[in-house]
This record gives structure tokens, sequence and C-alpha cells, in this order.
């Protein structure tokens, strides 16, 4: 997760759905984008066109032995993401230990350990035309390179880890954040991994299957808190359930695990923070979520951004339709 602003667009998207935001109707408004940001909203990076991707001098490899689940991506380009995100995430199974590749041919710029905030565990290859490549999140103790080091597409960097940044903060959340830049960070241009290495080779010489849209359904996670009460959690957003079967019956359709996650208050409530839920959302006294269609605390009552969001506005359209 790499949260910033930026400046100009490099073209624009048709929303993508998938089959948890259409089954949980939220989309969590000003934290996760489904499709490209508006474009109302300045980018304080460049961002180039496609063209502009194929016509740099740099062959390309995917960063994997084998083709990976590619979930958020840049903001800004074609593609589910979210406001500032300036790279790509991608999903290995397993999720924590996958060897992570060069994409091109380079030189070791940097490594460095940002600890559990930030980048993490990370290595920059600078690679040719001024473009450096960035891995994010890496495993603690895996880096398999040092700075100066001249590397080749494919060169083993490090492993996926999920150090940094990454929540909910928990193994299954490891992934490799993939970014690429030419010039300052966070104010030069942010190329998109998506249009140069996912369709990239992998050292066997096999391009990777496209991943498929419904990325998200992977985002949603299933906690019981205190053994009693039952939640479905994700960025901007909550669920209670009052019953054990519509619960595991979600669970098994949009969430991550197959289990829930058993945590007491006090972890629960941080994780909500990590997910943009704010606390006072949830009363977990006698298990209750702030409803916004009924205006208060509900068993079985679900809250979100994209919710509150809407509410807001139709309560603007009803004041200006009533005003003579």
């Amino acid at each position: 997760m790499d949260p910033t602003a930026g400046e100009e667009r490099g073209g624009t998207a048709e929303p993508l759905l998938s089959r948890r935001s259409l089954i949980l109707g939220s989309v969590a408004a000003g934290a996760i984008v489904v499709g490209s940001a508006s474009n109302a909203r300045a980018f304080t990076y460049e961002l180039r066109s496609q063209a502009e991707h194929d016509a740099l001098p740099i062959t390309w490899g995917y960063p994997f032995d084998s083709p990976a689940d590619r979930r958020l991506g840049v903001d800004g380009y074609p593609g589910p993401t979210y406001s500032g995100h300036i790279g790509v995430d991608f999903f290995t199974v397993p999720r924590v230990g996958t060897r992570v590749l060069a994409v091109a041919n380079g030189t070791v710029s940097q490594i460095g350990d940002d600890g559990e905030v930030g980048r993490g565990v990370f290595v920059v290859v600078q690679h040719a035309a001024g473009v450096r490549s960035e891995y994010l999140h890496l495993e603690r103790g895996s880096i398999a390179v040092k700075v100066g080091q001249p590397v080749s597409r494919w060169t083993p960097l490090g492993r996926t880890g999920w150090t940094g940044d990454v929540r909910p903060k928990e193994p299954l959340s490891g992934h490799l954040h993939l970014a690429i830049f030419s010039g300052p960070h966070r104010t030069g241009v942010v190329w998109n991994p998506v249009w140069l290495v996912a369709d990239a080779p992998t050292p066997s010489g096999t391009i990777p299957e496209p991943t498929p849209t419904n990325y998200e359904d992977d985002m949603a996670y299933p906690f019981r808190v205190d053994n009693k009460h039952l939640f479905l959690v994700s960025p901007g957003f909550i669920k209670h359930f009052s019953d054990s079967g519509p619960a595991d019956l979600t669970r098994n359709i949009v969430a991550s695990n197959d289990e829930w996650i058993s945590l007491g208050s006090a972890d629960f409530l941080k994780q909500l923070d990590s997910f943009g839920v704010p606390r006072n959302m949830v009363d977990l006294t006698v298990g209750r979520v702030f409803d916004v269609s009924a205006g208060q605390m509900v068993v079985g009552g679900m809250w979100s951004w994209a919710r509150e969001a809407q509410q807001n506005t139709r309560a603007i359209l009803a004041a200006l339709n009533s005003r003579p």
C-alpha cells in the first residue's frame, strides 16, 4: 500500500465489478476505487500512454517462475485500484516465500528495510532509459542480491513476504508490490506494470494466463470476535451476522478465508483501523453495526463508506427538491 495523490491521467476505463461488489453492494468510497480514478481528481505524478510503454527500449520478464494472481493496480491506469496506489499487487502460491525475479536487465541500486511500515523489505533495480523497478514487502532475510550488483532478467532478488504496510497484518496478506518509475519518486513518471510485465514470459518461456477480474473476492475477511460475534470486513465495509448459517454461506462466496479468524475485541478494533472502518460503527458489547439505512446500531447491520455517501447524496437531493 502506498497512498499518495497525483497530477495527470493517461486514459480512462470502464468500472469493473466483481461478484463481491455485487453481493455486498458496496465499494469503499474514498478508500477503494473500482475502475480508474475520476477525471476530476489530480495526480502528483505523470502517466504515459500504452504506446509510450511499448516504445521503452527494455525487454521485460515476468517477476515469478509461474503465474501469480494480480490484484490492485496503479491509480490512474485502467483497472481496479485505490487512491494513490502506484504499483501492482501480485499474490502468489504460497503467499510467503515465493521467488521474486528481476523484470529486466539492470543494476541493483538500493536495498532497504522500513520495518513494519511503508515498503517493508525492498529492492530497487535501475534499468535502461532511466527506468527503475521496485519490489516491496519482501520476506525478511530473503534478499539474494547486493547494491551495485548487475542483474539480468529473471535474476532472483528475494522472496514474497508481508513486511511493511500490509493489511491485515498476517501471512495471508503477503504479496509483491511491484512499482516501475522514471524520475523523482512520487512526482516523476509512474509506469503501468500491467502493460509491461503482466504478459511477459516467465523463465521457462511461458506467457502467464490473464488474471480473473473478480480479484476482489479475496479482500473480504471473516472474523469471529470474542468467540461470539461474526463480522465480514473489507476495505471501508463491515457486515454483522446474527446467524451462523447466512454467515457461513456469505463467507464461502466472498471471503479469502475458509475459516473464521478468531480475535479478541482489542485486536479486532485494530483490524478495523487497517480496513478504514471507524470503530464507532461497531458495538461489540452485544454485537451490532451502525446501519446507514436504519440510522442506528442494528443486529445484522451493514455499514460502508459507499452507503453513507449514497445516503448523504439522497439527503442533499431531497433538500434541493424541497426548495420552492
